[in-house]
């Protein structure tokens, strides 16, 4: 599922909200690399990077007193939202791969983080970027050799946190 909000260009009065659904993951993908494209007209109102639905105690009218529908000023598909979310999601990334002693497969990293995520495959490639380059991640190929860069990664890549690393922040 991809949730955003829609600011059409031009004069137009009007935004509403998109709510794209799908049972691949690859659509659920492609759908976010729209929003990246156009990003001057398509808003991100959650959390960059990893979010969460469903309740919150710091958005809870009771506590809060503000609207339950209320939801942040959408942010615009930019290069700030870009680096944000990258910088969230390595740090949520890390701590993931730090807590499964076997690892994880990239696609399977990849679909747990579909629903939760404005980020694009792309995207959650480019968190792992620096940790696999400083060696706190692992990517291990199916023939068993290791990749350098995160740019890299393949689907069937297991990734792992180094036992010995320091936590990455």
């Amino acid at each position: 599922m991809t949730l955003f909000f829609v600011t059409p260009q031009g004069a137009s009065p009007w935004s509403y909200w998109l709510v794209h659904l799908s049972n691949a993951y690859k659509a659920n993908d492609v759908m976010k690399e729209v929003h990246w494209l156009h990003g001057n007209s398509f808003g991100h109102s959650l959390e960059p990077g990893l979010f969460r639905l469903g309740y919150q105690a710091s958005r809870d009218v009771l506590l809060t007193g503000q609207s339950p529908l209320a939801f942040d000023t959408p942010a615009a598909f930019d290069a700030k939202l870009h680096t944000e979310s990258v910088d969230n999601l390595r740090q949520h990334l890390c701590t993931t791969l730090f807590e499964l002693t076997s690892g994880r497969r990239f696609d399977e990293m990849v679909l747990g983080l579909a629903n939760s995520t404005n980020a694009t495959a792309e995207m959650i490639k480019e968190a792992l970027h620096t940790p696999i380059l400083s060696g706190e991640i692992i990517a291990i190929t199916s023939d068993g050799g290791r990749r350098r860069k995160g740019a890299s990664i393949a689907a069937d890549d297991q990734l792992k946190f180094k036992q010995n690393a320091i936590l990455f922040t």
